[in-house]
C-alpha cells in the first residue's frame, strides 16, 4: 500500500469516528426530548389530579350547605364527605410515587411506577361505581322523604341534583380516559427509549 492509500483510509476511519459520535449525540438528545415529553405529560396528569383534589375540598361545605337545606340527614352528610376524602386520598396515593425525578431515573422503575398508576386508575372503577350507585340511592331516599312538603322544592332538588350528577361524570369519565390514554402514552415513550439502547 502506498502512502495516499493509506491517508485515505485513515481520512475514512476519522469521518467513521466523527459521524459515530454524531450518531450517539443524536441520540442523547432524542432521549433528552422524549423525556421532556414525558415529563410534561406526567405533569399534566398531576395537575388534573391536583385540581380534582381542590376542587372536592372546596366542594366539601358545598355538600354540608346543600345536605343541610335538603333536610337530608346529618349521616348522609358525613358519609358524603367522608367518601369525597377517600377519593381525595385515592387521587394522592395514586400519584406520590411518581415525581420529575423518576423520570430522569431509571426507564424500568419509571415505566413500572406508571403501570401501576395505570393499574390503579383502571381498577378505581371497580370499587367506585358501586359505592357510587350505593350513595345514589341512598341520596334519593333522603331527598325523597325529607323533601316531600314542598313539591316545587323536590323538583328543583332532583333537577340541580340530576344536572351536577351529569355534568360531573362526563367530567370525571373525561378526565379519567385523558389519564390513561397520557399513561399509554408514556409507557409506549419509555419502551421507544429501551429499544433505542
Amino acid at each position: 500500500m502506498n502512502s495516499i492509500e493509506t491517508n485515505e483510509i485513515l481520512e475514512m476511519r476519522e469521518q467513521l469516528a466523527s459521524l459515530k459520535k454524531r450518531l450517539e449525540n443524536q441520540e442523547i438528545v432524542n432521549e433528552k426530548m422524549i423525556r421532556e415529553a414525558m415529563s410534561r405529560k406526567l405533569s399534566t396528569i398531576h395537575r388534573r389530579a391536583m385540581a380534582l383534589c381542590v376542587a372536592c375540598i372546596i366542594g366539601i361545605p358545598a355538600v354540608l350547605f346543600t345536605t343541610h337545606n335538603l333536610g337530608c340527614s346529618m349521616v348522609f352528610a358525613y358519609v358524603t364527605v367522608a367518601l369525597i376524602l377517600v377519593g381525595v386520598v385515592a387521587q394522592f396515593l395514586t400519584h406520590y410515587r411518581i415525581g420529575r425525578d423518576t423520570l430522569s431515573g431509571d426507564l424500568i422503575t419509571t415505566y413500572n411506577e406508571v403501570a401501576r398508576m395505570k393499574r390503579i386508575y383502571q381498577r378505581w372503577h371497580y370499587f367506585s361505581m358501586p359505592i357510587f350507585v350505593a350513595w345514589l340511592g341512598w341520596g334519593a331516599y333522603e331527598v325523597y322523604t325529607n323533601v316531600t312538603q314542598d313539591e316545587s322544592q323536590l323538583y328543583a332538588a332532583i333537577s340541580g341534583s340530576v344536572v351536577g350528577l351529569v355534568l360531573g361524570l362526563i367530567f370525571g369519565l373525561r378526565q379519567h380516559r385523558q389519564n390513561l390514554r397520557t399513561a399509554k402514552e408514556i409507557m409506549q415513550q419509555i419502551e421507544t427509549l429501551k429499544g433505542q439502547k
